[in-house]
């Protein structure tokens, strides 16, 4: 009989957590009754009866684990912590919003379980999920072509994975992780399927659009270098077109020396489109220094305020 860890990370989710552990404890009383369950929990810092509402459940259920972050760590940090304090021998990592089909479940367990050659099994949504959808097909078009292999068009990671990739996961010790595109960029073997994603049970998302542009910096860092080539070759073509200009100006004045006016104005907009690709080039650089710094920082994922029946 195996353990299925299902981890999931919440905050202001009130309105949810009851359902979700129905629906839960409902495929483990019929299509997974041969496993075991173990659910896990990680909330960053909700401020409605998320809390109250999980601790129930805990007391009544020692299967159902809970903790408690002591501030708001993200969509990212927070489940990948929450994965790495996972026992089973699978796990599922899933959204508390039920826009993730809990009834998707057992065939994951299914289909990994009877596949002995496969690690994961990825769930990948046929349409992007609610919230910011333009924003997100130009992220996804722009990830398509900056990487090679790395990221999959609307995959959140939604799946199963077996222990021995959170084993690895373990050893990356990586203190700033882009799950989506760490279990992409390694040798363990994968399945991908699609599923129709079901609309928010309840309550609005908790995703505002500096989050997601936040995530989506994270995951061009972290499986890109396209950014960084594109300072260098902008820096190397204002400098050819600089010397170009120049040139061509030093050439008019010298034929044209009494008549030939150069001005301010291509000063100005050259000094200012110089300036801009500059902020530009510094803010990328800035990026990937700082994604790279607390990456190998010595400070931990998350820290924690209250942990429940671990």
């Amino acid at each position: 009989m195996s353990l299925i860890s299902i981890v999931g990370s919440c905050k202001n989710e009130e309105e949810n957590i009851a359902e979700l552990y129905k629906q839960i404890n409902s495929i483990f009383e019929n299509s997974l009754k041969s496993h075991q369950l173990e659910l896990i929990f990680i909330d960053n810092a909700s401020s409605d009866n998320t809390i109250k509402i999980i601790k129930n459940i805990c007391e009544n259920d020692k299967r159902v684990k809970l903790i408690e972050n002591i501030k708001d760590y993200g969509q990212d940090k927070s489940p990948y912590y929450a994965i790495m304090q996972s026992s089973g021998d699978y796990v599922v990592p899933i959204v508390t919003d039920l826009q993730d089909p809990i009834s998707v479940i057992p065939k994951l367990v299914n289909y990994l379980s009877s596949n002995d050659d496969l690690d994961m099994v990825l769930a990948v949504p046929i349409i992007e999920k609610e919230g910011f959808n333009f924003l997100k097909k130009i992220y996804y078009k722009f990830m398509t072509l900056a990487t090679d292999g790395s990221h999959i068009k609307n995959f959140h990671g939604f799946g199963i994975y077996k222990t021995k990739i959170i084993d690895y996961l373990r050893k990356l010790e990586d203190k700033n992780p882009y799950f989506r595109s760490i279990v992409l960029n390694t040798n363990f073997s994968r399945k991908v399927i699609d599923y129709k994603p079901d609309s928010r049970y309840r309550g609005t998302s908790k995703n505002s659009l500096f989050s997601l542009i936040d995530i989506g910096l994270l995951g061009i860092m972290t499986s890109s270098q396209l950014p960084l080539k594109f300072a260098v070759i902008s820096g190397f073509a204002i400098a050819f077109l600089s010397m170009i200009a120049s040139l061509g100006y030093l050439i008019l004045k010298i034929i044209y020396w009494d008549t030939f006016q150069m001005g301010l104005a291509p000063i100005v907009i050259g000094l200012f489109f110089l300036s801009s690709i500059q902020l530009i080039s510094i803010g990328i650089i800035a990026q990937y220094l700082s994604h790279q710094l607390a990456k190998d920082s010595n400070s931990p994922i998350v820290v924690e305020k209250n942990r429940i029946n671990f």
